[in-house]
C-alpha cells in the first residue's frame, strides 16, 4: 500500500521568509507580475515551505516545475509526486511516490453559496457541504482538470470518488479545526499528517 504524507503548516504572522535560489521560475512568475504585497509575501512562504517538505523526501537543490495545462506541477527529473492546496490560514502539501490530490477549505457558512455549482443533494450541514467540496476539489487536483470542469460529474460514496470520464480515485477526508481537508490517490493508501512547527521545522 502506497504512503502519503500530508504537511500541515499555519501561515507565519512574521514576515521572515525572503526569495532564495532555489525559487522555480513559476513561482517566480507568480511574484513578479503581481502587486499585492500580502499575495507576493504567501507565495515566497509557500515555496520555502515547500522547498524545505520536498527535501525531506529527496535531496533538492532548485525547485523546477513541469506546468500542465490547468496549472497543476510537477517536480522535474524526479520521482517525487506532491499536490499542494491553502485556504485561509493554512497549507497543506501531500507528498508520495504517485500522483495525488489535496485541498483544503475552511468552513463558513457564508459559502453555502456553492452548493448549487457542486451537487443537486439536499444539504442543510455547512460541514458536509465543505467536506464534499474538499473531496472533489482533490479529483480535480489529482487530474489537473481545469476549474471549469462541472464538479457534478463526480460522484462520491464511503471510500471513493467516481466519474463516467476518469478512473475512480479512494481518498480520505478529515476535520481539522475549522478546515476539512482531502487527500485522495489512485490506488488504497496510508496517511501520515505532519504538522509543522514553522521554525523547528526549518532548522532540521
Amino acid at each position: 500500500m502506497n504512503n502519503i504524507y500530508l504537511y500541515i503548516y499555519k501561515f507565519n504572522t512574521i514576515k521572515d521568509f525572503k526569495i532564495e535560489s532555489f525559487f522555480s521560475d513559476y513561482r517566480l512568475d507568480k511574484i513578479n507580475n503581481h502587486k499585492d504585497e500580502s499575495y507576493i509575501y504567501k507565495m515566497i512562504e509557500i515555496e520555502n515551505i515547500l522547498y524545505k517538505v520536498l527535501n525531506k523526501h529527496e535531496n533538492i537543490s532548485k525547485l523546477e516545475f513541469l506546468v500542465g495545462k490547468f496549472g497543476k506541477i510537477n517536480l522535474l527529473n524526479s520521482d517525487i509526486n506532491f499536490n499542494i492546496s491553502h485556504s485561509k490560514e493554512y497549507l497543506i502539501i501531500g507528498v508520495s511516490n504517485s500522483n495525488l490530490g489535496v485541498d483544503i477549505e475552511y468552513i463558513d457558512e457564508k459559502r453555502f453559496k456553492i452548493k448549487e455549482k457542486i451537487t443537486d443533494q439536499k444539504i442543510s450541514d455547512i460541514n458536509e457541504l465543505i467536506k464534499l467540496y474538499t473531496i472533489k476539489e482533490s479529483f480535480i487536483k489529482y487530474y489537473g482538470l481545469s476549474i471549469l470542469y462541472n464538479l457534478k460529474n463526480i460522484k462520491v460514496n464511503n471510500d471513493q470518488i467516481i466519474s463516467k470520464d476518469y478512473d475512480n480515485l479512494h481518498y480520505t477526508s478529515n476535520k481539522f479545526g475549522n478546515y476539512y481537508y482531502t487527500v485522495c490517490a489512485k490506488n488504497e493508501f496510508n496517511l501520515s499528517l505532519i504538522e509543522i512547527n514553522s521554525m523547528i521545522f526549518l532548522l532540521k
